[in-house]
C-alpha cells in the first residue's frame, strides 16, 4: 500500500477542506476519506494545519513592504516547474546534479541570473519583515505541520 497521496489526490483533498469543489467531486473525496486510512490521515494532517493557521492573526505588514515585494516580482513569466526549481534551488533543497545543472543555467542565461537576483531580493524584504511573537503551542504546531509537509515535498521530489 501506497502511504502517500499522489500530489494529485493531495490538491484534490485540500481544495475539498477549503470548500473548493463541486457537491459530486466533494462527495468523492469524503468517501475515499472514510474507505482509505492513508486519505483519512492526510486529511486530519490538512485539518490540523488549518486550524493551527485558522488560529494566528496575520500582522499588518510595514509601512511599504507590499511596494517593495511587488517591485521585487520577476518581470519574466517562469514556467510553474521553473519556479519549483529555483524556489528550491534558493532554498537548497534540489539534488546535487540538479542544482550543478542549475548553476549551468544561470552561467549561460542572463534572463536567469536576473530572475535569480529578484527572487533574492524578495527573500531579503520577507526576512526583514519581522512577525510578531506567537504562544508556544501555536508555534508548535505550525512548525510540526510545516516538518510534515516539507517531508512530503521532499519525498514527491524523490519519486
Amino acid at each position: 500500500m501506497n502511504e502517500r497521496l499522489e500530489q494529485s489526490d493531495f490538491e484534490a483533498l485540500s481544495a475539498w477542506l477549503d470548500g473548493e469543489l463541486s457537491d459530486a467531486a466533494a462527495a468523492e473525496v469524503e468517501c475515499r476519506i472514510q474507505q482509505d486510512p492513508v486519505w483519512r490521515g492526510a486529511a486530519d494532517e490538512l485539518r490540523s494545519l488549518h486550524e493551527a493557521l485558522d488560529g494566528y492573526t496575520v500582522p499588518a505588514p510595514a509601512s511599504g513592504l507590499a511596494r517593495r515585494v511587488l517591485a521585487g516580482i520577476p518581470a519574466r513569466d517562469l514556467t510553474e516547474s521553473e519556479i519549483e526549481d529555483l524556489s528550491a534551488y534558493l532554498d537548497g533543497e534540489l539534488p546535487a546534479e540538479r542544482a550543478e545543472a542549475i548553476d549551468r543555467g544561470f552561467q549561460a542565461d542572463p534572463a536567469w541570473r536576473e530572475t535569480r537576483r529578484e527572487f533574492e531580493e524578495v527573500d531579503r524584504l520577507l526576512d526583514c519583515y519581522t512577525v510578531p511573537p506567537t504562544s508556544a503551542e501555536l508555534t508548535g504546531r505550525i512548525k510540526s505541520a510545516v516538518q510534515k509537509h516539507a517531508r512530503r515535498r521532499q519525498a514527491l521530489r524523490s519519486v
